[in-house]
């Protein structure tokens, strides 16, 4: 199912379909300190990854450090 939502290698490029229809785009050329996706079915997302809030509280069963 996913190659036939993806049958052209050079849409993978810049392109990623998923089986239920969403669409990822992406610029693997970004600019250092901003996102590779670039839209998500058709969506700008916010890039700027360094002003993103940093994660804070407890992960269920994250103790693998332990």
């Amino acid at each position: 199912m996913i190659a036939a939502g993806n049958p052209d290698p050079s849409y993978l490029d810049s392109n990623f379909s998923f089986p239920e229809g969403r669409v990822l785009t992406y610029d693997i050329n970004a600019e250092k300190d901003l996102w590779v996706i670039t839209s998500v079915d058709q969506t700008p997302v916010y890039r700027d990854h360094g002003t993103w809030p940093l994660i804070s509280g407890d992960v269920p069963n994250w103790n693998h450090f332990e």
